[in-house]
């Protein structure tokens, strides 16, 4: 450890001798705190095996593929989530009666902008054309870009799933707790894109432990997915896509398939946002539809309808109980395992969808529809906190939705009735100044209310049996940004409970340094019980203490601090405590073709409650949040090899350390050894 602490130490010295002092600037931390927040919240509350890569992936499309600020309508600008409602409306009104913008420096002279957001769109926006309009679509070929990428990656220490069983075990236990398959996880996707007009691909996925090419997989991976996009932009704009997509509308109390941002990144990100359809391109095996989604758009109105028809994972009922029934959702999309293989594509879903919407630069509003049947019946669960769930074999919904914006107050929210109840957000924003916005938000959800594709606003995670006040405020001056929101809820366990949470989050650049501070308190009730004791209703908190210390000395060299601290436990027992402190250094040589990429750390979180999640530097396309449990270090080190103009090769290796301890993990991940390492390896292609 020592050594390797030392090697560090000279490496970064000779570094910042050998670079340029004058050139390097410090990073704007906004778009990469976005996202770290993002990642790090939504991995604690779906768990480590989630695959949270469409986050990651969403800016990343972004930051390759520039946005066309002369040809963008509203509902691709609000895709580029640092910008508020205001700002957007002001920009489609700029460009509608300025014509195109010529420079992002033109941006400055538009309300509502200030230079931090300008050189945010620098990365994800163009000013001009990047392809000719009118393609015919013989030529559509010679503006074809395409891309290939392949991954691999796995634990290199033996984990207790994959030891050797003799077949004469197997054959009298064939459902044998064990992986069936290899450890390695393999990812393969192609895509391409011309001229904006047509776009497909295709995603190929085996988890680790799962079979490939053999036994239950003969077909090859377990998991495909692909997607055929044809848009055309005449007077009547169209927009087809065949295959995997999502849909996402109004504030997602209906239709928002995928992850939401929620409250977790700020206060101008609290409404619904981006385009009504897009095409599907993760691995969460889902979270998606699969059919068809057909968008039709004269003027500010379009119209869209959808059909999807795939089968899901679902645990069956018992046939003592009932036929033709299920209990649960097995949403890990893992079929590594005999148990879990048997739960696989058992449940059809077929869903149909229509969405009216008006979009003007001040106000839309939109009318969403869906119908959602199931091949077999769910059937009502024991718990008493869950007799109002979802149980049957249909339902129906219907929303409105709707945003105003006058002047620099806007009004928005959805009113949506599905199953048996119905569900209400209504908020108001104010933008103040340039610098200064509030928001204010309440919303109450039936505990009849059901819709599988609501992805909206709730702290217990579903948009059910909840009702919540939330105040928000953000303000930026000079080089800082503050931004805190304070949220009062009530919802049900096992008796009916109300509990709240403040966050606030804070950014200050220092010369070549930037400083982010987090902090984050909850106290809600949830099921408390011990050995012995009947089960009652007390009080957890959660408190959560973030810092982190990014400094870029020189041209090509940067360096971040990140200490977390979090104490969680119920009200009255001893509270569990979980540290993290790290330390990266990100290496980018002038006119080398690498970058490298380092961790060093230190975690002791000896209680579950106390686990940390933090965001670590990752292979392109993927999520990036590790958890930590246990005491112990952690190191890591990447390196991204642009080998061509064509042609990038990324490298990376990461191994926890858990001194004191004869094994790790537990179960089927069980390993024999006080450390888990773990390779991955990437190669992109593009031509």
């Amino acid at each position: 450890m020592k050594k390797a602490v030392c090697l560090l130490a000279v490496m970064a010295m000779v570094i910042i001798v050998l670079s340029d002092p004058v050139k390097g600037q410090a990073p704007d931390s906004y778009y990469q705190d976005l996202i770290e927040s993002a990642l790090e919240t939504l991995a604690e509350e779906k768990g480590e095996e989630t695959d949270l890569s469409e986050i990651s992936e969403h800016f990343q499309y972004l930051a390759e593929n520039p946005l066309n600020l002369n040809r963008a309508d509203i509902g691709q600008l609000e895709q580029l989530y640092f910008l508020n409602d205001f700002q957007v409306a002001m920009l489609a009104e700029y460009l509608a009666g300025k014509g195109p913008v010529l420079s992002h420096s033109e941006l400055l002279y538009i309300p509502g902008f200030s230079e931090r957001e300008v050189n945010l769109l620098r990365e994800f926006t163009c000013c001009g054309e990047r392809s000719p309009r009118n393609i015919p679509p013989g030529r559509l070929l010679h503006y074809t870009e395409h891309q290939l990428l392949i991954r691999a990656q796995r634990v290199m220490e033996l984990q207790e799933g994959y030891k050797h069983i003799p077949d004469s075990i197997l054959q009298g236990d064939p459902g044998r707790s064990r992986y069936l398959g290899s450890p390695e996880k393999v990812y393969l996707r192609y895509s391409l894109d011309a001229a904006d007009r047509l776009q497909a691909g295709i995603l190929m996925e085996k988890d680790a432990g799962e079979e490939f090419f053999r036994g239950s997989k003969r077909q090859g991976f377990d998991f495909y997915s692909g997607y055929l996009r044809i848009q055309t932009r005449k007077t009547v704009q169209t927009d087809l896509i065949l295959g995997d997509y999502h849909v996402k509308t109004g504030q997602g109390l209906l239709l928002r398939s995928g992850y939401s941002f929620g409250k977790l990144v700020g206060i101008k990100r609290f409404s619904g946002k981006g385009s009504l359809i897009s095409p599907y391109r993760s691995t969460d095996e889902n979270l998606f539809f699969r059919g068809l989604a057909f968008t039709m758009k004269k003027g500010r109105f379009s119209h869209t309808l959808f059909m999807s028809l795939k089968r899901i994972d679902a645990s069956v009922a018992d046939s003592s109980i009932r036929d033709d029934a299920f209990t649960a959702f097995n949403t890990t999309g893992l079929h590594n395992t005999p148990l879990q293989l048997g739960k696989e594509n058992q449940l059809g879903e077929k869903v149909y969808g229509m969405i009216l919407h008006y979009g003007g630069n001040r106000f839309r509003a939109g009318i969403n529809a869906l119908y959602h049947r199931y091949s077999m019946t769910c059937l009502v669960q024991d718990e008493l906190y869950r007799q109002f769930y979802f149980h049957g074999q249909s339902y129906a919904g219907i929303s409105t939705d709707y945003s105003y914006l006058a002047g620099r107050f806007q009004l928005f929210g959805e009113s949506a009735y599905s199953w048996k109840g119905l569900a209400l957000l209504n908020g108001a924003r104010l933008f103040l100044h340039q610098g200064l916005t509030l928001v204010a938000i309440y919303r109450d959800y039936a505990r009849s209310y059901y819709s599988s594709w609501s992805n909206g606003l709730a702290e217990s995670g579903r948009v059910n049996n909840e009702k919540g006040f939330l105040l928000g405020a953000e303000t930026s001056f000079r080089e800082s940004r503050i931004s805190l929101y304070g949220d009062v809820f009530s919802f049900g366990t096992n008796v009916p409970s109300e509990g709240y949470e403040v966050k606030v989050d804070g950014i200050t650049k220092l010369g070549r340094m930037e400083l982010s501070l987090h902090y984050k308190r909850e106290e809600k009730p949830a099921n408390y019980g011990k050995e012995g004791k009947i089960t009652e209703i007390r009080d957890r908190i959660k408190e959560q203490y973030k810092l982190r210390l990014v400094w870029t000395p020189g041209n090509g060299i940067s360096l971040q601090t990140r200490v977390e601290c979090i104490e969680s436990g119920f009200k009255g027992d001893t509270l569990v405590r979980g540290f993290f402190a790290g330390q990266d250094l990100v290496l980018q040589p002038v006119k080398m073709p690498f970058q490298l990429s380092t961790r060093i750390a230190w975690f002791s979180a000896e209680e579950w409650d106390a686990r940390l999640y933090v965001y670590e530097k990752d292979l392109l396309y993927t999520g990036g949040s590790q958890m930590h449990y246990g005491c112990g270090w952690r190191y890591m080190g990447m390196i991204r090899w642009k080998m061509s103009d064509n042609f990038d090769l990324w490298l990376k290796v990461s191994q926890s350390i858990y001194p004191g301890k004869k094994e790790t993990g537990s179960g089927l991940n069980r390993i024999e050894r006080n450390h888990r390492t773990e390779l991955k390896v990437q190669i992109k292609a593009e031509f």
